[in-house]
C-alpha cells in the first residue's frame, strides 16, 4: 500500500524545511557569471561585446568566445587588462579565475543570431481576439468595404498589421 502524505512535513525531516535554498552556492555562482555576460558590453567595448562572448569558468580559467582567430590573438595581449577591468565590475567573478583562454568558435553567436531571428518573428505573429488585432481589423474593414468573406478579412488584415510593425508602425 502507498502511503499518501498530506503536509511536507511528513515527507520531509524537519531540519530539511528550515534550510534555505534560495542562495545555494551554485546558484549563487551562476546569477555572478551572468551579470558579467550582461555588463560585458561595458568591460571590453561596444566592438569587442559583438565579436567575443564569456562562455564558462573552469579550472580557473574564464574562457571566452571568439568569432574570428585575429581577435583572440589580440585579446590574448589584453588579458590582464580584461581580468582588472572583470574584478572591477564584476569582482565576484573576478576573484574565480585567475587566467583567461580564448576559444575561437562561431556556435555561440550562430545560437543568439537564431534566438534573436525567433523572437522577431514571434513579435509579428497576432492573434484574431487580440485587441490590437481587433483594431486594425476595423480599421482595415473601414478602408476595404469590398469584402465579405471574413477569413479573407483576418488574412489581409494580419498582412496590413505585420507590414506596419516592419515599417515601425507607419502604415501601409
Amino acid at each position: 500500500m502507498v502511503k499518501k502524505f498530506k503536509k511536507m512535513s511528513e515527507f520531509l525531516p524537519s531540519d530539511d524545511l528550515s534550510k534555505d535554498r534560495s542562495h545555494s552556492p551554485k546558484q549563487a555562482e551562476g546569477t555572478d557569471f551572468i551579470s558579467l555576460i550582461r555588463k560585458w558590453k561595458v568591460v571590453v567595448g561596444e566592438h569587442m561585446a559583438k565579436n567575443t562572448m564569456p562562455l564558462r569558468i573552469r579550472s580557473q580559467s574564464l574562457y571566452i568566445a571568439v568569432k574570428n582567430a585575429s581577435y583572440s590573438h589580440q585579446l590574448s595581449f589584453l588579458e590582464s587588462t580584461i581580468i582588472d577591468k572583470i574584478k572591477l565590475h564584476s569582482p565576484a567573478v573576478g576573484r574565480k579565475f585567475k587566467n583567461i583562454k580564448f576559444v575561437t568558435t562561431t556556435a555561440p553567436f550562430e545560437l543568439l543570431k537564431k534566438k534573436e531571428e525567433v523572437t522577431s518573428k514571434e513579435k509579428l505573429t497576432f492573434h484574431k481576439y487580440d485587441p490590437q488585432f481587433r483594431q486594425a481589423k476595423k480599421d482595415f474593414k473601414e478602408k476595404v468595404q469590398d469584402f465579405e468573406d471574413e477569413d479573407l478579412l483576418d488574412l489581409l488584415a494580419s498582412i496590413s498589421m505585420q507590414a506596419s510593425e516592419k515599417n515601425d508602425g507607419r502604415p501601409t
